[in-house]
C-alpha cells in the first residue's frame, strides 16, 4: 500500500537563485502569499532538453515547456530545474502541477521527476480519466498513487524538477497548504519573486558601483523574519537603513533620497557597519517599531532605503541606496 510522500523541510537553499539588477545579483524567492505559491515553468532558467513552447494553446502564462529529451525511468540524468520558494509558517502542504500529455495511452508520457532538493527524487505522475491531450491538475505519487504532500518549515526551499518522460508539458505549479479553497484556482497570478521590488537609484560609490537594496526572509507580518540587505559599498562603511510611507527621487548628498514620509514620517533604525564584502544587514523586528507611527502591519506598502558614509567619493562624503518597496503581508 503507497503512502503520502512527505519531505522534512528543514533543508535551506544556500546556492540560491539570483536576479541580475544592475551592477550586483540580488537572491530572490517565490514568496508564498496568503498560503499559496504559484510558479510559471517558462519563468524558469530552462536546462537540458527542456523547450519552451505556446502551440497547443491554453496555458495560463505566455508559454509552457515540454521535455525534448529521452526517458529517463532510471532516475535524473539532466534537465534540473530549480525552483526557490519562501514560506511563511511550518504546515503540510500539496502541490499541483498544471499539465498535459498526448500519448492516447494516459500511463505513457506522463511523468516527470520531482524532489525537494536534498531529498529522494520521486516519480510524480498524471494519469487517469480526462488528462490525455488535455490541461489537468492531477499529481501523484507515481500512477494513481496519493497526493504529493509536502512537510516544510517556514523559512527558504529549493524544489526541483528534471525530465523524465518525453513530450510530457508543465504550465505552471500551485504549492498551497492543505484545504487552500484556491488550490487549484486557474485565475491566479504568478507570485511575486522577490520580497520587494526595488525603484529609484543608487548612485556610483567609491566602489564604482551604485549600491542596491534587496531583503531576505519575507513580507509577512507574521513570521518577523525579514532582513533588509545593501551592497556594494567600502568594508566596514557605517550606515543605516531607514523607511518611510512614501517614494520620492530627489538629489541628496552624493546620491537620491528615495524615501519620503508619505504624511506620516521617515523611520531609522540601527546602524550598521558593511562587512568584509561590503555589505551592510540588518534583521527587522515587526515588534518593536521606534515610533507607534513606524509600526509595520499587514497589507500595507513601505519604502526602504540604505545611507552610508563614503568619504572616499568627495563631495557630500556620503552616498544612498537605490529604494526598496515591500508590500507586507498577513
Amino acid at each position: 500500500m503507497k503512502v503520502s510522500l512527505r519531505f522534512l523541510g528543514a533543508l535551506f537553499f544556500g546556492a540560491s537563485l539570483l536576479a541580475s539588477t544592475g551592477a550586483a545579483q540580488i537572491q530572490c524567492s517565490y514568496q508564498e502569499r496568503n498560503g499559496i505559491i504559484i510558479v510559471e515553468f517558462e519563468s524558469l532558467a530552462l536546462t537540458g532538453d527542456w523547450v519552451e513552447e505556446n502551440a497547443l494553446g491554453g496555458q495560463l502564462g505566455d508559454s509552457y515547456i515540454r521535455w525534448n529529451g529521452p526517458d529517463n525511468v532510471g532516475g535524473p540524468s539532466g534537465g534540473i530545474l530549480n525552483v526557490s520558494i519562501q514560506l511563511h509558517t511550518t504546515a503540510l502542504r500539496q502541490i499541483s502541477i498544471r499539465n498535459r500529455h498526448e500519448n492516447p495511452i494516459d500511463t505513457e508520457d506522463n511523468d516527470v521527476w520531482f524532489r525537494v532538493a536534498g531529498g529522494t527524487w520521486t516519480k510524480v505522475s498524471s494519469s487517469g480519466p480526462g488528462t490525455v491531450g488535455q490541461w489537468n491538475w492531477v499529481t501523484t505519487d507515481d500512477e494513481g498513487g496519493p497526493d504529493i504532500i509536502l512537510d516544510l518549515e517556514q523559512g527558504q526551499h529549493r524544489l526541483q524538477f528534471a525530465g523524465l518522460a518525453t513530450d510530457f508539458i508543465m504550465d505552471r505549479f500551485h504549492l498551497y497548504t492543505l484545504g487552500h479553497p484556491l488550490a487549484n484556482s486557474e485565475f491566479q497570478p504568478e507570485s511575486q519573486f522577490c520580497v520587494g521590488t526595488n525603484y529609484c537609484t543608487g548612485a556610483v560609490n567609491s566602489t564604482g558601483s551604485g549600491t542596491l537594496m534587496n531583503a531576505v526572509g519575507s513580507a509577512s507580518v507574521m513570521a518577523n523574519d525579514l532582513v533588509l540587505r545593501a551592497k556594494p559599498v567600502t568594508s566596514e562603511a557605517v550606515g543605516i537603513f531607514y523607511y518611510g510611507a512614501g517614494s520620492t527621487m530627489d538629489p541628496f548628498g552624493n546620491g537620491f533620497r528615495c524615501v519620503s514620509t508619505g504624511g506620516v514620517g521617515t523611520f531609522r533604525l540601527d546602524v550598521v557597519i558593511a562587512d568584509t564584502n561590503g555589505r551592510f544587514e540588518f534583521p527587522m523586528d515587526l515588534t518593536t517599531p521606534s515610533q507607534l507611527t513606524g509600526q509595520i502591519l499587514p497589507s500595507a506598502t513601505w519604502y526602504f532605503q540604505a545611507w552610508y558614509r563614503d568619504p572616499a567619493a568627495g563631495g557630500a562624503n556620503f552616498n544612498l541606496s537605490d529604494g526598496y518597496e515591500i508590500l507586507f503581508q498577513p
